[in-house]
């Protein structure tokens, strides 16, 4: 199973980690559990001397909600399934998942190699999740990363698509910008005024 084995179940996690087990975070089977605010990362399935089939989530015929969580880094697969599809929505998946509010980008943890899975102020997380809530099991515990890593630095200017959208009252703008240079934000309205 892994870290966490639901047979004929429906648990609740909410604000819970999964990380670093040698087999599954989560092996599901016939079970429809709630997923809220959870963080699944740096699970590795071995099978011998290579990697297995599955790692971050199984589903195997289950039909479990996730919103709000986190799956980074699982190898070899964040998410693998047999039957019904996940219902994800307002989530960081790395790969991408289709599903409401969801994200992929690096979460930017303070510090994994150590079990530290909170997230840094710069984190695409903090406020990414539903209704400008953060995403995973933790908030804020570390001040910004800074990088040179190639995936940190942008090359070019970029703006992202704000979110959540639609939304109501709060939305969160995400821009990438390859220097540091002052920037101005104008917000127009549907009949093209400035807000």
């Amino acid at each position: 199973g892994g870290g966490v084995f639901c047979e004929n179940s429906n648990p609740i996690f909410i604000n819970t980690i999964i990380t670093n087990n040698n087999v599954n975070g989560i092996y599901l089977y016939n079970s429809n559990p709630i997923f809220e605010n959870v963080t699944i990362a740096n699970n590795v399935r071995w099978d011998g001397d290579d990697l297995g089939q599955h790692a971050g989530i199984y589903n195997y015929d289950s039909n479990p909600t996730i919103s709000n969580s986190i799956l980074w880094n699982n190898l070899p697969n964040n998410i693998s399934f047999e039957g019904d599809a996940l219902n994800i929505t307002y989530s960081n998946i790395q790969g991408e998942w289709d599903g409401e509010g969801n994200i992929d980008a690096n979460p930017l943890f303070c510090d994994p190699e150590n079990g530290d899975y909170s997230l840094a102020e710069n984190s695409p997380c903090v406020s990414a999740g539903e209704n400008g809530t953060a995403i995973g099991a933790l908030g804020v515990g570390c001040e910004e990363i800074l990088s040179i890593d190639k995936e940190l630095v942008p090359e070019a200017f970029a703006l992202h698509q704000n979110y959540p959208n639609p939304f109501n009252p709060v939305t969160s703008l995400r821009y990438d910008l390859p220097e540091d240079e002052m920037v101005n934000v104008t917000i127009y309205d549907m009949m093209g005024r400035i807000v």
